[in-house]
């Protein structure tokens, strides 16, 4: 099997939109990374340039002769490559430090918001915990357990314990939306934890973990990441003048705001891709390798470039598929669509799962092909975990089973490990 590792460098601001509507007078917010089929996007308009540099074929010749690089148009399937990622990665010399996005059952105490000022500048610990999920659902009455709003009352999950869980008088908190290092990913997926006197259902993992440098991103001692705000006129597209809308007798519509994501410098958005087919492979380096790329909405470009990324997926078998293992967890390492398409849980699962944590996503986007918008879609995010009590057969690379079948070559990157 073919492993390629690639990281973005941000030439510009980049906006990565979220699929709400907008309109005049409106704003647009931005996801702090790509989604999977924006950099999905990107990878097949380099091919296309690709092929039309050194095959002159144009868009139509290029989907119909090489399905095997493009897959069909407006879905992500019957390509023969899987993307993984995105992450963030920070780059030092040669190589890339890979940051992780924090399951949802990741917990650190809580505290309160303090201002970057106000925190100490020496290196900071912060201890980690899991949730003992087996514990809990053996222990814990049943009505306890219940989806928060989830119609069938049959199906468990302790979602409503977060994001803040209290047991024996401790307040805990999720690090949704945070990004762990590799190291800490480990342990995680180990379940390399130490019993914690007095607790019952959480577990300590066995690491010394640092803020600012284990664990970034918002209300940490560091975040790679800001997101500014712009402001915007819209202007008529056959005068280039201002386009003036009257509602209610007063002018209203020319004006808008847009958020674009900035990176530090050394930091980047790594990917993986994973083929079977070797040819596949090296065209895919060709069309990607040290180009600049458009990405990140009108303007946005970024350098592609080759390199080795130490991934979890690529170094470890036991982290990508379950191997008959009766007890489990799946996490999610990126965005999904889950099989059967009811947002929460993939239901083709549901006889084997006993229990997920989840939050959901409106997946849609722009249809560069046909010119139009793409149906909405209700998926999880990054980060979301369920977790198994007998064997499945899926893996995380070419046989993505819990994710509909128009985006499993895409979406659903995830990470397999101990309970």
């Amino acid at each position: 099997m073919e492993k390629l590792g690639f990281i973005l460098k941000p030439l510009t601001p980049l906006l990565f939109r979220k699929p709400i509507p907008f309109r005049l007078g409106g704003y647009a917010p931005t996801f702090p990374l790509p989604s999977p089929s924006t950099i999905a996007g990107m990878i097949r308009s380099a091919i296309l340039d690709y092929l039309a540099d050194t095959r002159n074929m144009d868009v139509s010749q290029a989907f119909e002769n090489r399905k095997d690089l493009l897959g069909e148009p407006s879905i992500y399937s019957e390509m023969s490559w899987t993307l993984i990622g995105p992450y963030l990665g920070k780059i030092t010399d040669d190589s890339v430090e890979v940051y992780y996005p924090a399951p949802v059952d990741l917990l650190k105490m809580k505290d309160t918001y303090k201002p970057c000022y106000e925190y100490k500048k020496e290196r900071e610990l912060i201890p980690l915990y899991i949730i003992d999920v087996k514990k809990m659902y053996k222990e814990l009455p049943l009505n306890e357990l219940l989806r928060v709003g989830d119609e069938n009352k049959s199906r468990k999950s302790y979602y409503s314990f977060l994001p803040l869980t209290f047991i024996s008088g401790v307040e805990y908190e999720s690090m949704l939306g945070k990004f762990v290092s590799k190291r800490v990913f480990e342990r995680y997926l180990n379940n390399d934890v130490r019993e914690i006197e007095g607790e019952e259902f959480i577990k300590e993992i066995k690491f010394e973990a640092y803020d600012g440098e284990d664990i970034i991103g918002s209300k940490t001692k560091y975040n790679p990441i800001m997101i500014r705000v712009y402001s915007g006129i819209m202007l008529r597209k056959d005068t280039k003048t201002l386009d003036l809308r009257l509602s209610e007798g007063k002018i209203k519509g020319m004006y808008y705001q847009f958020e674009r994501v900035h990176l530090d410098k050394d930091w980047g958005f790594v990917f993986g891709i994973v083929t079977e087919d070797s040819d596949v492979a090296e065209d895919i380096k060709k069309a990607l390798d040290g180009k600049i790329l458009r990405l990140g909405g009108k303007g946005g470009l970024v350098e592609c470039r080759e390199i080795e990324i130490k991934l979890l997926e690529f170094e470890n078998p036991k982290y990508i598929s379950p191997n008959g293992r009766d007890g489990f967890k799946l996490i999610l390492t990126a965005p999904a669509v889950l099989k059967g398409n009811v947002g929460s849980y993939p239901e083709e699962y549901s006889d084997i799962l006993f229990g997920y944590a989840s939050t959901k996503r409106i997946i849609g986007g722009w249809d560069y092909y046909y010119e139009r918008p793409k149906p909405i879609h209700i998926g999880v995010n990054a980060g979301s975990v369920y977790y198994f009590d007998k064997p499945a057969d899926f893996d995380v690379f070419l046989n993505r089973k819990y994710v509909e079948d128009e985006f499993k070559n895409v979406f659903g990157s995830a990470l397999i490990g101990d309970l």
